[in-house]
């Protein structure tokens, strides 16, 4: 094994830890966005510690990704991971997700009624988000008449919202997919 391999963990937490002071430093100073690169393999784990940050500051992280089997990898071992604790209104109706630990014990579970969207509607009328910290949804619950009350909700909670696209890469549909293929191809 090469030496510079024994490194390589200490390298990854560095680029962690300097990619959140670029996002802080560009949230707070420049009234800029941060956009992570999609193919690091890092990219949950600063979700997280920016979705900390966000909500440290009293803004609602309210996190768009492409896939609900995301969430687990988010809530389960990269929050984890990092010792945060989020309680997400997951956007979803009838979704369950057992949260596990890196060991695959089972160390909580959420789920959400069938109704959900009567739900957001209420968090809509109101502002808030009740005893939730956080929001989590995805790229297509956002389209299409099924998503009103998931993008009024987002609308209610704009101005204190700290809004984290994961996969953003995607969030287009199947052209960004394309272009990757056309890369390989070439």
């Amino acid at each position: 094994m090469p030496q510079y391999r024994k490194h390589i963990p200490f390298i990854l937490h560095f680029i962690v830890a300097a990619y959140l002071a670029l996002s802080i430093y560009n949230h707070e100073f420049e009234d800029k966005a941060t956009l992570i690169g999609h193919d690091t393999g890092i990219g949950k784990t600063r979700i997280i510690c920016v979705a900390r940050y966000a909500e440290q500051r009293g803004l609602i992280p309210t996190i768009v990704t492409v896939d609900p089997v995301l969430y687990g990898d988010i809530l389960s071992r990269d929050a984890v991971d990092t010792g945060n604790d989020f309680n997400p209104l997951i956007t979803n109706n009838e979704y369950k997700l057992t949260l596990r630990s890196n060991d695959g014990r089972q160390i909580g579970e959420i789920s959400t009624p069938s109704n959900q969207f009567e739900r957001l509607r209420q968090y809509t009328q109101s502002g808030n988000i009740g005893q939730h910290n956080c929001v989590f949804t995805t790229y297509g619950q956002l389209t299409g008449p099924a998503s009103v009350e998931r993008r009024e909700l987002l609308q209610s909670l704009a101005p204190k919202t700290f809004l984290i696209l994961d996969e953003s890469h995607k969030a287009g549909g199947p052209a960004g997919d394309n272009q990757q293929n056309r890369k390989k191809n070439s």
